[in-house]
This record gives C-alpha cells, sequence and structure tokens, in this order.
C-alpha cells in the first residue's frame, strides 16, 4: 500500500470513499452541478474546479491538502484530509494541521492504509512548517498508533431551563442578531473570539469561512433542516462580552442524557468573557422555559457554570468533564521553543516518534524568564525524566497534563514547570 498526497482529478475519489465508509450520500452543491457529467475524469476535474472557484469552506480553499493510500494497481481505497489553522500555542500562533475526512472502503481496513498515510502526511507536514497536529477520534487508541494524545478537557452541561428564571440579570442588555444588524455585530464576535484565544492554549484563529453562522444569521428562517438564534450580550459599558448560538432539537437516539424524542435547547456556541456575561446569555435561554425543559450545551472546562447556579441538585444541574479531541506534536523543537515555562531549570525526556525521524531522541531543554533558552539533542538516555509519545510531549507542553508513563521508578514530568491550564478549541475539522 501506497500513499501520497492527491491529485486534482481524485478530488472526488476522497469525497466517494467518504461517503462510502460513513454511509452519507453525496449531496454538496458542487456534486449536484456535475455529477451528469458522463467522462468521470472531467467529472472529477469539473467538481475540484467548482470547490475552488466558489470556496465555502477553508476546506474549499485548502482542496488538494487531501492524502490518498493506493493500491497496487492505482486504486485509492483509503483518504485523509489535513487542513491548515494557526492554533494558540503559548504567546504564539503556529501551524496545526486539522485531520479529518479519515475514510477507508471496508474491504481495505486493518491492510495499513491508514497508518501508510499518516506517514506521509505527518513528514510532509514537518517539511511544511507545522507545529501541531489536532484530530476527534473515532477511537483513541487506534490514533494513539500515530503518536496523538488525548488534549483539550471540556465541560458537558444539561440545565433545567425554568430555575434559570430566577438568576439574577446583571446591568446590561442582550441583542439578537439578524440581517438587520449582523454586519454591525460581527466586529463584536470576532473580538470576543479575541479575548478567548488569548486565554486558551489550542484555540484556533477562525477565518471568514468559520464566521458564517454570524455573517449570515437569520432566526426567522430554516437552515440544514434548523433554526438557528444568535445572542450577542454586551455590559453596562456598552462592550460586547459574550455570545451564544442555539437551535431547539429534539433528542435522538445517541441522546442518552434526555428522554427519547424531548425537546430541548442544543447550544452550538456558547462564549461568555465572565460570570455576568454568562448570567445574561443564561437569561435568555430562561425564557425559553414555557416551551423547552432543558439545554445542552459544552463550554471550557475551567467555566465554572454550576458554582455560579444557586441550585443545582434535583436535576436543575448536571456537568459532565471530557476530552473533547487529540494533539500531536509535528516539530518537536518548534513545540519546546513555543511553550511557555515556570521559573529557571532544565527539563530532560525522551520522545518517541515512529513517523517523524527528527522528533526521536532524547531532548534537554533549558528554560528561563518563561521561555526556552537553549534546546540541544543529548546521548544520555539515562539523564532523562520521561519518556513521552509525541501526543504525550503536546498534551503536557499545551496543557500541563503529566499522567503518563515514565522512564524510571519514581521518576515523572515536573508539574511546576508546565502550567496546568485548560485548553479550548471551537471548531470541527
Amino acid at each position: 500500500m501506497r500513499a501520497r498526497q492527491i491529485h486534482e482529478d481524485e478530488v472526488l475519489r476522497t469525497e466517494e470513499l467518504f461517503a462510502a465508509a460513513f454511509a452519507l450520500p453525496m449531496k454538496s452543491e458542487a456534486y449536484e452541478k456535475v455529477k451528469n457529467i458522463p467522462d468521470y475524469r472531467e467529472r472529477a476535474l469539473a467538481f475540484a474546479g467548482e470547490r475552488r472557484e466558489n470556496p465555502h469552506s477553508r476546506e474549499d480553499e485548502q482542496i488538494l491538502n487531501r492524502y490518498g493510500a493506493f493500491t497496487d494497481d492505482g486504486v485509492m481505497t483509503a483518504a485523509v484530509f489535513a487542513t491548515e489553522y494557526q492554533m494558540k500555542f503559548g504567546n504564539h500562533l503556529v501551524k496545526m494541521a486539522g485531520i479529518g475526512g479519515v475514510s477507508s472502503l471496508p474491504q481495505a481496513r486493518k491492510q495499513g492504509a491508514i497508518r501508510s498515510i499518516f506517514n506521509v502526511l505527518l513528514n510532509d507536514q514537518y517539511g511544511k512548517g507545522c507545529v501541531l497536529s489536532y484530530l476527534y477520534p473515532f477511537s483513541t487508541s487506534f490514533y494513539r498508533k500515530f503518536g496523538y494524545e488525548q488534549g483539550v478537557v471540556k465541560s458537558d452541561y444539561i440545565l433545567r431551563l425554568e430555575p434559570l428564571c430566577a438568576l439574577p440579570f446583571p446591568e446590561g442588555k442582550n441583542v439578537l442578531v439578524d440581517e438587520s444588524n449582523r454586519d454591525a455585530v460581527l466586529q463584536d464576535i470576532k473580538s470576543i473570539d479575541a479575548e478567548w484565544i488569548r486565554r486558551y492554549n489550542g484555540s484556533t484563529v477562525r477565518s471568514d469561512y468559520e464566521y458564517r453562522f454570524a455573517r449570515e444569521a437569520d432566526p426567522y428562517r430554516e437552515k440544514n433542516g434548523m433554526q438557528e438564534y444568535l445572542y450577542v450580550t454586551y455590559g453596562a459599558d456598552g462592550r460586547a462580552d459574550g455570545y451564544m448560538s442555539f437551535s431547539p432539537a429534539d433528542a435522538g437516539k445517541r441522546d442518552t442524557d434526555l428522554a427519547p424524542g424531548e425537546r430541548f435547547i442544543q447550544v452550538w456556541r456558547f462564549v461568555p468573557e465572565d460570570r455576568d456575561a454568562c448570567m445574561r446569555l443564561l437569561h435568555v435561554l430562561s425564557g425559553l422555559a414555557a416551551d423547552y425543559e432543558r439545554v445542552k450545551m459544552r463550554v471550557p472546562g475551567d467555566l465554572p457554570i454550576d458554582r455560579w447556579l444557586p441550585e443545582i441538585r434535583f436535576g436543575n444541574c448536571s456537568r459532565r468533564d471530557c476530552y473533547d479531541g487529540m494533539i500531536r506534536v509535528v516539530n518537536v523543537r518548534e513545540a519546546l521553543n513555543c511553550a511557555r515555562y515556570q521559573g529557571s531549570g532544565t527539563l530532560r525526556f525522551i520522545v518517541r516518534d515512529e513517523q517523524i525521524a527528527e522528533n526521536s531522541g532524547c531532548f534537554e531543554v533549558e528554560y528561563k524568564g518563561g521561555q526556552a533558552v537553549q534546546i540541544r539533542k543529548s546521548e544520555r538516555e539515562e539523564t532523562a525524566d520521561a519518556v513521552l509519545s509525541p501526543g504525550e510531549l503536546g498534551s503536557y507542553l499545551l496543557f500541563g497534563n503529566t499522567e503518563f508513563p515514565v522512564l524510571k521508578s519514581g521518576g515523572k514530568l515536573p508539574e511546576c514547570v508546565i502550567p496546568k491550564q485548560c485548553g479550548w478549541i471551537g471548531d470541527y475539522f
């Protein structure tokens, strides 16, 4: 099985693999325009051209940032998308490869197709200056084979709406976004996001495509089978300090925390800067208590909504912390250079990277004044504090996680060197 980056006439094939692997028939606007072209290669080239010339997403702009695995006779049987983002890491914005569209035909599974793709993809990303990679796994054990480890911790909340009616309303106002004001509030939303990027490692910088939810906000009409409401909240000083978007929904089979068929409010984005902004946004949701019983939302793990509510028992509030995605370092030296350190000293550890040879070895980092001042490789592996995968290293450097296997009995990564910090990544890919 050999792998490589795809050519333009192979974009359609990657979409077909995804549709077949996940039983999701192709229905995109671009496909509908070209599906009746009889010659397959002409159809494939027209499809790629349509996506590139009329982009609707970052993925469309980077339409060739995809990799395929091919049989000996040249048939693509598996594919992976690698979309480039800018990610917050310490005091830096670094290039991050967002992995998605991982798909393979049933007959090609467990034959090394995806492994062969990751071996090529990750080395390519290393060569392109990528520092990190992130993905949302169907299986954590599967992606650990390629060096990934659990990353951001988020909190899932389910709140009863009726008790929210008694919450205090801090001075300020909430504004429903629609066609009349969406252009004016877009900059407010971007300024709120900028604060979250400053606050959270792992945050990605959004492009205009990721702001379509704001630029096309219209609570009066259905889009993609649902109505979506977007609110921006403003403090007493008139400054925007939070926003949220939500839709009414019906509980499905996977909503095990809700009764089958229960009507509830699904919050897609909940982005308050502080407690007062949170209270004002919750006040909006309380206005739906007559028609819905509960609301679901996912927020950063350090947003203590449960501590801000007067009563969380009797089913009023449920909180569950969970990992959301997996991270890996693509360039160890650059990651060590970007990390924020506390105090002064020397950190030593061994990295084992089965995909990128340049990352493997014993690294010694001398740090002072919050940053690395010298990074070098050492032959003295016996002096290392711990052995880490590139994913464990990423989870440690970005979020301060230290619960990993160690090289020698009693050894561990010092918690005081890399501060424990909550992360956040707000977009899926």
